[in-house]
């Protein structure tokens, strides 16, 4: 019996995810890629003898403990790769010289924080106690909710029961609203500073209590090459890419699809197919608005996403033993379109020596932006390159205040902006995570599947809110047991 064919529309994570198992079940897999290297966002690139990773900065599941790990250790993420783990989350710096450190050790970081502020130790509590009990959590279901029997739910009603009463009490609530709690004024900023404040609280919790079991490393070498890592696995099961070719139209016939047609104008047929375009793209752009999940369309419309504009600089200057991720109030702050910017982020690479030449550094600022304001701007690109140029040298004159050594020092500026992440990577309005877990959108269920239409799995991070590498991971894996079940096949996992 001859094998049945998928064809897979991009080599992001989730794609290539889907490459992977879908090659361990018996299926011939084929990846239609727009680029010409693989992991779509989870990439870096190189300026001037730099490295700039534009993806990575903690990875779920690099703790072995960790159900997740054994799905990275199945698609070839962790190939001769070490993973490093971060005594501390980030720190921040104010203006009055007061440093607050997020450690991942939820004892340690509980004991400084009441240092701190000694008057805030019941809200500090509060926190941790949470942290501790989402360190707990089961971060991974075996299988989509669409494949669950009754049994399969009172067994997930049974796990989740611990944690129903916290998940119900701070997924109302977001991080701003939690941290107006505080008495002390840097411990009302601290937490808002590490993601959005209009998130959930329970958001922040859950990454802390990851930090907290070690289980959000950092794979040494960078984005791309963890992304080549998959690759290589992918090829060595027999899948195939087609670099460089921009899947324009999913061919259907009968309500069922058919196969793909590239920009070049070929064709290419097969049993299914899995879209890890963002639902809007393949709704609008590859379907032609025939076969239109209402629901989903609202999502794209009206749903708060995150954008950012990232500074990258490469200096003649070793910031070894430096903070790797710092926060730093400024005085001066700066203004891009509607945002106020309080606080200036630093990812110091040191610790990844693979980034840099020796004795140099790679820093990396991420700054809250606005997409329809960068997108608007691009069309008129002498001011669109003035704005890039005044957002640099905003960070460069900050990074030299804290740090004098590095003035003089940049070799290497890269502005990467929404409208650059939607050119390379065709990203939801430039977002480099799917939607934010509010309060009014915390819980998501995304369906993979579109009214009307057979043959098509939608995958990647924006079928499972707020997304990230983990939810490109699962989603992929989860598009492949949808079709095993379809077809009345074992779905072979990790096993």
């Amino acid at each position: 019996m001859s094998r049945k064919k998928l064809l897979i529309i991009g080599a992001g994570i989730a794609g290539l995810a889907a490459g992977c198992y879908g090659q361990r079940n018996g299926y011939d897999t084929e990846i239609f890629e727009s680029h010409d290297i693989p992991g779509g966002l989870c990439t870096s690139w190189k300026r001037k003898g730099y490295t700039i990773d534009g993806c990575i900065y903690w990875l779920i599941g690099s703790n072995p403990a960790d159900p997740f790990y054994k799905c990275w250790e199945k698609i070839g993420a962790f190939q001769d790769k070490q993973i490093i783990q971060f005594d501390e989350f980030y720190r921040v710096e104010d203006q009055g010289g007061r440093t607050c450190i997020l450690y991942s050790d939820v004892d340690r970081l509980e004991q400084h924080l009441i240092q701190l502020s000694p008057q805030d130790k019941d809200l500090i509590q509060e926190l941790t106690s949470g942290v501790r009990l989402f360190a707990k959590f089961p971060t991974m279901r075996p299988k989509p909710t669409d494949l669950f029997s009754p049994l399969d739910w009172i067994r997930m009603v049974c796990k989740l029961l611990p944690f129903l009463g916290a998940l119900r009490r701070y997924s109302a609530i977001t991080i701003e609203q939690f941290c107006a709690r505080f008495k002390d004024s840097l411990l009302k900023e601290v937490f808002t500073l590490w993601g959005a404040p209009n998130s959930s609280v329970y958001f922040l919790m859950l990454m802390l209590a990851c930090f907290h079991m070690q289980n959000a490393g950092y794979p040494l070498g960078g984005s791309l090459e963890f992304s080549k890592s998959i690759e290589q696995e992918y090829r060595k099961l027999g899948g195939k890419i087609h670099y460089k070719s921009q899947v324009e139209q999913i061919i259907v016939e009968k309500g069922r699809t058919r196969g793909l047609r590239i920009a070049s104008g070929s064709e290419f047929y097969g049993d299914y197919v899995l879209s890890s375009a963002n639902g809007n793209a393949t709704m609008f752009d590859l379907l032609n608005g025939r076969y239109v999940d209402e629901k989903l369309k609202g999502y794209y419309e009206g749903l708060p996403t995150i954008a950012s504009v990232q500074v990258s600089l490469g200096i003649d200057y070793d910031l070894s033993g430096e903070p790797y991720w710092l926060m730093c109030k400024t005085e001066n702050p700066l203004t891009i379109a509607d945002r106020q910017i309080n606080y200036v982020s630093f990812k110091n690479y040191s610790y990844d020596k693979s980034l840099c030449p020796e004795g140099k550094s790679v820093v990396v600022s991420l700054l809250d932006t606005s997409f329809d304001f960068w997108n608007k701007l691009s069309a008129k690109p002498q001011e669109y390159n003035a704005e890039k140029s005044r957002v640099a040298e905003f960070v460069i004159k900050e990074l030299a205040k804290r740090y004098p050594g590095t003035n003089g020092k940049v070799e290497m500026i890269d502005v990467a902006t929404p409208t650059t992440y939607v050119r390379y990577t065709d990203a939801w309005q430039g977002a480099y995570l799917s939607w934010l877990p509010t309060p009014n959108n915390s819980l998501l269920n995304i369906s993979s599947t579109l009214p009307g239409l057979e043959g098509l799995y939608m995958i990647g991070q924006w079928t499972l809110p707020p997304g990230g590498l983990t939810g490109a991971l699962l989603s992929g894996r989860w598009g492949i047991q949808l079709i095993c079940h379809q077809d009345k096949k074992a779905f072979i996992g990790e096993k």
